[in-house]
């Protein structure tokens, strides 16, 4: 702690500190409960995340679990940060990937072979984005074969198609 930094947790704003206590946290995949997010916010939570993915990926590692319950939401004063938090382990060894099926890429579920790489991350991320603006996911399936059959045989269904505005 410093005279600059009066308390070891505290974030300055203007004239005014905010302790951790301050911030409103919750997850994406509570916060689409209520519904889909403007275009704003939607942009706004992508570029955070591609934020946390780019060094990620330039130091060649993945994330591999990029889902709505991986991105956490903290809320100060009106600004709201999207932070893409560690994966969540397998209940036990073996048991499969730490991310919900509907938002990972073919080749992370084993359905094709492919090196995993930074892509996978893209393709998950394209998958939230637009479950952040229609409040539904495209690759929901009543089990994991399902699921996987959507991934690879579905057209991703367009903003229009769902009745959202968007250029051509």
């Amino acid at each position: 702690m410093s005279p600059a930094d009066p308390h070891p947790s505290a974030a300055h704003r203007g004239d005014s500190f905010a302790t951790v206590e301050d911030f409103a946290r919750v997850s994406l995949a509570e916060r689409l409960s209520q519904g889909p997010l403007g275009l704003g916010a939607t942009l706004d939570i992508t570029r955070d995340l591609l934020n946390h993915l780019v060094p990620l990926h330039a130091r060649g590692r993945v994330h591999g679990a990029l889902c709505p319950a991986n991105v956490q939401l903290t809320e100060c004063d009106g600004l709201t940060q999207a932070t893409l938090i560690a994966p969540r382990l397998p209940a036990e060894a073996g048991s499969g990937a730490a991310t919900d099926p509907a938002y990972s890429a073919p080749e992370v579920l084993g359905a094709i072979e492919r090196r995993v790489d930074g892509r996978a991350d893209l393709y998950s991320l394209g998958v939230v984005v637009l479950e952040c603006l229609t409040a539904t996911q495209p690759f929901r399936g009543a089990d994991l074969r399902e699921t996987l059959w959507l991934h690879l045989s579905i057209r991703v269904p367009t903003l229009r198609s769902r009745g959202i505005p968007a250029p051509q």
